[in-house]
C-alpha cells in the first residue's frame, strides 16, 4: 500500500509540473515543435518506408498548418497612427506583421489611399473595376426598367400603377415594423432572464474582467498628443484650458499630453501619435475562457439553441 501511494503522489506531482509548464505561453510553441520532432523519430524507427513517408508528408503538412496557427496567434501585429490637424484632417496608417513581410499603409492626403504589400511586392485592387462594370449593367437595367415602365403606363394607366406602387411601400414598411419589433421583444426577453438569472453577479464580475483583460493587450506602446485650441471668447478658452490641465493631472497624462491655448483666435490644431503591437492570442484567449465559464454559457446557451430551433421550425414549415 506505501508502494503504491508513492507512486501515485510522484504521478500527480510530475502531471502538476506539466500543467504548470503548459500553462506557459512562451512555452507553448516549442512543447508542439517538440512532440512533432519526437513523433518523426518514432515513425521512422518502428514503421516500414512506405508508410513512413506518407507518414512523414502527413506531419510536415500538419507541421506547417501548426506553425502557421502559431504565427497568426502569436506573432503580433505592430501599428503606428498618425493624426495631425491644421485646417485639415490628415490620418497616416502603417502597419506590420511577421517580420515586415506584410505590410499595410493608408494615408488620406494621396491619391492611392491605402496599400498592401507582401514581400515588398504591391497587392493590386481589382474591385473599382468591379464596381464600375457594375453601376454600368445597373444603369443599363434602370433604363430598360424605365422605358418597360413607360410603356405600361400608356397601356394600363398611371392611377393603378400608383396603388400598386403604394400597396408595395406599404408591405414594405409592414415587414420592417415587424423586424423591428421582434428584436424589440428579444432584447426585452434577455433583459427579463438576465434580472431573474441566479449567476447574475458572477455573470457581472466575468465580465469586468473580460474588459480589463482586453484593455491590457489593447494598450499601446506610446502615445503623445499636442493639442493648442482659442474660442472667440478668452474666458471660455481659459475655463476650458483649466479644465483639461486639471483632468491631466488627476489622471496623471502629462508624460502623454500637452495642451496650450491661444487667447486671441479661434483654432484648433493638433498632433497624435499612437504606437503599439496586438497578439490576436492575447484577445481571443480571455475571450474563450470567458464564454466556456459556468455563468456565461448558462446564460447563452438558450439564446443561441432557441434561435437555431426557431430558425429551424421556419425551413421545415417553408
Amino acid at each position: 500500500m506505501t508502494k503504491y501511494a508513492i507512486s501515485n503522489e510522484w504521478i500527480f506531482s510530475r502531471w502538476g509540473s506539466a500543467m504548470i509548464v503548459l500553462k506557459n505561453k512562451k512555452v507553448l510553441p516549442l512543447f508542439f515543435v517538440l512532440a512533432l520532432v519526437l513523433l518523426v523519430i518514432l515513425l521512422y524507427i518502428f514503421m516500414p518506408r512506405m508508410l513512413m513517408r506518407l507518414a512523414i508528408i502527413f506531419l510536415s503538412l500538419l507541421a506547417l498548418v501548426l506553425l502557421i496557427t502559431l504565427a497568426l496567434l502569436f506573432v503580433p501585429i505592430r501599428y503606428n497612427i498618425n493624426l495631425n490637424y491644421r485646417g485639415k484632417q490628415e490620418i497616416y496608417l502603417k502597419a506590420s506583421w511577421l517580420f515586415r513581410i506584410f505590410k499595410f499603409n493608408y494615408d488620406n492626403t494621396v491619391v492611392r489611399k491605402s496599400t498592401l504589400t507582401i514581400f515588398g511586392i504591391y497587392v493590386r485592387r481589382r474591385k473599382r473595376k468591379r464596381r464600375l462594370k457594375e453601376k454600368k449593367v445597373s444603369d443599363l437595367n434602370k433604363t430598360i426598367v424605365s422605358e418597360d415602365e413607360a410603356i405600361y403606363c400608356d397601356m394600363v394607366g398611371s392611377d393603378e400603377i400608383m396603388s400598386e406602387q403604394s400597396t408595395d411601400w406599404a408591405k414594405h414598411l409592414q415587414e420592417e415594423d415587424s423586424s423591428s419589433k421582434e428584436k424589440v421583444n428579444r432584447l426585452k426577453e434577455n433583459w427579463d432572464r438576465f434580472k431573474s438569472y441566479p449567476y447574475k453577479e458572477m455573470l457581472v464580475s466575468k465580465t469586468k474582467l473580460l474588459l480589463k483583460r482586453f484593455i491590457k493587450p489593447l494598450k499601446p506602446k506610446e502615445a503623445k498628443l499636442k493639442c493648442s485650441f482659442g474660442f472667440d471668447d478668452p474666458s471660455a478658452t481659459g475655463a476650458l484650458l483649466g479644465a483639461a490641465h486639471a483632468i491631466c493631472g488627476i489622471c496623471d497624462l502629462y508624460d502623454h499630453v500637452t495642451i496650450t491655448a491661444d487667447f486671441e483666435k479661434k483654432c484648433l490644431n493638433y498632433e497624435c501619435r499612437v504606437e503599439g503591437k496586438i497578439r490576436v492570442w492575447s484577445l481571443t484567449w480571455p475571450l474563450v475562457v470567458y464564454l466556456i465559464s459556468k455563468p456565461v454559457w448558462f446564460f447563452l446557451k438558450p439564446m443561441i439553441f432557441n434561435r437555431y430551433r426557431k430558425e429551424r421550425k421556419e425551413e421545415l414549415y417553408e
